[in-house]
């Protein structure tokens, strides 16, 4: 998985960190699906420990699910867990909307 290409290609990107067996990552993948009808110009990808558990180490992510954001190239803001569907709906329009200057961490 080339991920570094991913997030250095495109505007917006949204990289969601799962685990198997996960029913927190299994519910918020559920959320994003129906968020990237919504904001077409977010890249939403999903990195599962259990396939690729190089790229999660790489990113330094001990907690799952865990959602990092990255703005043309960096990364601007992360959550740790899910939060419920409104927020996490809410944190991702937020992200959507930011000005390059500027930081969502939860």
């Amino acid at each position: 998985m080339d991920i570094d290409h991913i997030i250095q290609d495109n505007m917006l990107v949204v990289i969601v960190f799962t685990m198997p067996n996960c029913g927190w990552c299994d519910d918020l993948k559920s959320v994003l699906r129906l968020l990237t009808d919504d904001l077409p110009d977010l890249v939403v990808r999903e990195v599962n420990y259990g396939e690729f558990p190089d790229v999660v180490k790489m990113f330094d992510v001990s907690a799952f699910p865990t959602t990092k954001f990255f703005r043309e190239g960096k990364e601007i803001g992360s959550i740790k867990g899910f939060g419920g569907e409104g927020f996490f709906v809410r944190k991702i329009k937020e992200f959507a909307a930011m000005s390059k200057s500027t930081s969502c961490e939860s």
